[in-house]
């Protein structure tokens, strides 16, 4: 929950300006939830538990950020490189996995419950502008 808690942070900070308040959540929980898909990815297949979890529905996820977001999972996984903050989260939540104590559906809750907070919000009113490089 501790990491949970250091990663709204980061992503708070990441959102861009344009947007009013609500919007800016909902922008930051999609993070939240792209992160917590992420390093649930990354926690299953580094420790070879890829079959106890359905890679955290990757569809469900795209089309989600695409009905609140009006971008792709893709775009905003390449937004999110851009975020400085975004990765050192990242690279906090996977530096200290090890695969002996690791219970997968822990991170598979994690992902629930980020994707479930980013469902709670409402479209934004336009793009999040994302860059063709």
């Amino acid at each position: 929950m501790k990491k949970l808690l250091l990663l709204t942070a980061f992503s708070s900070m990441a959102t861009s300006a344009p947007y009013d308040a609500i919007e800016r959540n909902a922008i930051s929980s999609a993070f939240d939830a792209l992160q917590a898909f992420q390093v649930l990815t990354y926690v299953a297949k580094q420790c070879r538990q890829e079959g106890e979890v359905e890679y955290a529905p990757k569809t469900d996820l795209d089309s989600l950020i695409h009905n609140k977001l009006h971008i792709n999972l893709d775009e905003l996984e390449r937004l999110a490189l851009t975020r400085e903050a975004y990765l050192q989260s990242y690279q906090y939540q996977i530096s200290d996995i090890e695969c002996s104590l690791i219970r997968v559906a822990e991170y598979y809750d994690d992902y629930d419950m980020a994707k479930f907070n980013f469902e709670l919000y409402q479209p934004i009113s336009r793009p999040l502008a994302v860059s063709d490089e």
